[in-house]
Order: structure tokens, then sequence, then C-alpha cells
């Protein structure tokens, strides 16, 4: 056993040999405590045509042959349909979905029950794991109800139940999305990711430095393992204590050239983003005021490229909205990005990648809050923050192809460069 101290708390890592050719289990629930005081509200949120709601073959066909027994194939016909590729999916009418009641209720769950409701409609805003610890949660923050419990200051925990005797309710999908680290190539970081993610989620827990610094600690982690190799004990290669890497003043300044580049990356891939980067642009710009808003924002769509990033006018508002009252709502912070943690990109994608995915997903909610702190002439707090996490969670954390687009950017660079790329992103 392994003791490693995360500003000045220690944390013990158990090595040695793992099992492989597990399965999955079903019996037991892994349960965070925030997942477990998500409740839906029945806002309807989820239902609007902002997305498309994709229905699994075996309800299809299970809700087709109720309204085919019924004679009702017409009535089936308007509320369901399937694209070019096969896929089904729900129909939207007046911008919402045609199952939608005026009360936000679902007309196959009202009337069917919950087994006839699709998997996605089963499972959101939780995603749901199988491994061969149990069944897994995290949520997903499009979602207004599942927004609020990040208010909770009190640190996320995972508490484990045997699910015949829990009173614990979600609806159980039809198709897990599985992970089983033991089965991964003991040579692989997947096969001791069991081991690891405990230490991920003691990083991002420990108060006593920034979310900042600790996502630099993160990267520093991830910087050490890329220069080991995964073996049983490969903790002991780890330092006794972690601490976060110094940033020096120019990696700052070189931060905010690589976010520009990420603003005009996302403004290019989504139109609606190009005109909110527009609009905001026009509040930091002085020469903006002599210019009608519909205009300047013309301009700048048309000229996005040329735009300087407002660096001086960002770090004195960074210091003037975002630093002045952090401590008070960094827990929300936190508590985002345990979830990220818990929702396992860090398993399913390469530590590079999701590291990378992280730390954008860090400089896009602080660039926006201090936009709109910077445009209402008042401090950061739970009111500005919380909005820009679900747009952010909605728009960016949902874009897999702009994702895509930034691995393919920088994969063919050395892991030493990719690592300096995400953590010189952390300091925007």
């Amino acid at each position: 056993m392994q003791k490693i101290i995360i500003n000045k708390k220690v944390h013990h890592i158990t090595g040695g040999i793992i099992l492989s050719n597990k399965t999955v289990s079903l019996s037991t629930l892994r349960i965070p405590s925030h997942v477990r005081s998500f409740s839906c509200q029945q806002c309807g949120s989820c239902c609007l045509e902002k997305w498309r709601i994709e229905i699994d073959p075996t309800t299809y066909k299970q809700v087709a042959a109720i309204y085919e027994s019924q004679q009702q194939d017409n009535v089936f016909h308007e509320l369901m349909t399937k694209d070019d590729q096969g896929k089904s999916y729900m129909k939207f009418s007046n911008g919402r979905c045609a199952a939608l009641t005026p009360e936000n209720l679902c007309i196959f769950q009202k009337s069917l029950g919950e087994d006839y409701l699709s998997d996605t409609c089963k499972v959101y805003p939780r995603r749901i794991f199988a491994s061969s610890r149990g069944i897994e949660f995290a949520l997903t923050f499009s979602c207004p109800a599942a927004l609020q419990v990040l208010l909770n200051p009190e640190p996320i925990t995972i508490h484990t139940e045997e699910a015949a005797q829990s009173t614990f309710h979600f609806m159980r999908p039809r198709n897990f999305l599985c992970y089983v680290p033991e089965n991964a190539a003991p040579s692989s970081w997947s096969f001791y990711y069991y081991q690891v993610e405990p230490l991920l989620l003691a990083i991002l827990q420990s108060r006593t430095t920034t979310i900042e610094q600790r996502l630099l600690q993160l990267g520093a982690l991830f910087t050490r393992l890329q220069a080991i190799t995964p073996s049983p004990n490969w903790f002991e290669a780890i330092p006794k204590e972690l601490h976060y890497i110094p940033v020096p003043p120019e990696r700052k300044e070189k931060a905010t050239v690589l976010f520009r580049q990420l603003l005009l990356v996302y403004a290019k891939s989504t139109p609606s983003f190009a005109n909110m980067l527009a609009n905001l642009l026009h509040h930091w710009d002085p020469i903006s005021l002599t210019i009608p808003l519909t205009q300047y924002i013309a301009k700048t769509k048309e000229s996005l490229e040329q735009r300087q990033f407002p660096q001086e006018a960002y770090w004195s508002a960074e210091k003037a909205y975002w630093k002045t009252t952090q401590a008070s709502w960094e827990h929300i912070l936190e508590n985002y990005f345990v979830n990220f943690v818990l929702g396992k990109f860090f398993f399913f994608q390469n530590w590079q990648e999701a590291y990378l995915r992280m730390v954008t997903l860090y400089g896009f909610i602080k660039f926006l809050s201090i936009s709109y702190a910077h445009i209402l002439k008042k401090p950061v707090e739970p009111s500005i923050l919380l909005p820009v996490i679900q747009e952010v969670d909605q728009s960016l954390n949902h874009s897999n192809t702009f994702f895509q687009n930034l691995s393919e950017r920088i994969k063919n660079q050395p892991l030493a460069v990719q690592t300096d790329v995400a953590l010189t992103l952390s300091q925007i």
C-alpha cells in the first residue's frame, strides 16, 4: 500500500495483481451523493427540439406493436419516425416532443409505463455505466434540475449498496455502457483505472488549493504517468507528495493565444456561438461603443480571425470579478469536475484527450463567466456560473465533433507537448 500526500492529506493506493476476465455486475449500486439528490422537476427541458431524441430498436418495436394492436398506426407515426439510416427518433410538434403532454408528462410513461420508454429517456440526465464493481452513475448538466445539485457545498461521496435492498430509484436501461478495466491489456493504463480514479477525485476535492491549482496537479500526475510503464506497483513511481506545477508568467499569455484559437474553431463550427462570441467581444472592445450592436456583430463575425483576444481587459476583469468571490462558489466547479471523472472520460478516452477536454471546458466556463460578469459589472456568483455551465455542457460537452477536431490538431505531437497544451489551457 502506497501513501501519497495531496495538499497535506494522506491517501492510500493498494497495488498488487488484478484478476482479469471479469464481467459486469448489476447487483451492486455505486451511488454518488449528488446523483442521489437529483430529482426530476418535470420542466420538460429535455423534451424540446434542441437535440434529436433517439429511440432504441426494441422500444420502437414494442410501442409500434401496441399502437398497431389498437389500430392507431396513424397516431404512432405522428409520434415516431425513422431516418434514411433506419434509426428511430421522436417527432416534434411546436418545438416540443410529440409525446409530451401540456403537463410536461410523457404519454408513453403515463399510459404504458416506464418499460416503454427508450433508453435515452430512461437515463437522462443520468449517465449510467455497468462495471465489474457494479452500476455507476454521473449526471449531465444540460438539465436545469441536475444543475442545482452542484450548489451543495459538501464534497461528493460515493455510497455502495446492494441493488435488492436499495431505496434509490432509477430507470434501468436495456443497454448499459459497460467498462471492465480488468479485461484491458495489463500493459495499458486502462487496466489500472480503479486505482487511478480515486487519486483523480482526491486531487479535485483537495480544498486547500484553488481549482486552477488542482487542475495543474492533475496535469503533473499525468505528466508523471507518461514517464512510467504500467505495472502492478505503478504507484511506487509517483512522488510521495504531489504538488501543482508553478506557472511561469509567459504561460498565462500563451494560454490566451491558444484559447483564442479554440474560440475560433468552435465559432466556425457553431453559428450560434459565433453570434454570441461577437456579442461578447462587443462589450470588451471600447471601439464598439461607437458602432451599433447589430453592425458590430456582423462585422466581427466576418473577421473573427483578425480579432485580438481582449487580453489585458480580460485579466483585469478576472481579478475584479472572478478572484474576489472565487472561494464562495468554487465548490460548484469542484463538483462539476468530480462528476466529469465519474463520467468515465478518463477510461473511454486516452488520458491526454480527456484532460484536454476537461481544461477546455474549464476555459470556456471561466471565459464566459468573466465576460458576463464584466457586462453586468458585478462579481461572478452562482446566478452567473450555473447558466454558463449549463450552456457549456449542452453545446460544447455534447459536441464530440469539436473535441475530435481539437484532438486531431495535436494528436501527432509528442505526449509531452499534448500535455503541455492542456496545462497551458488550464491557465486561461
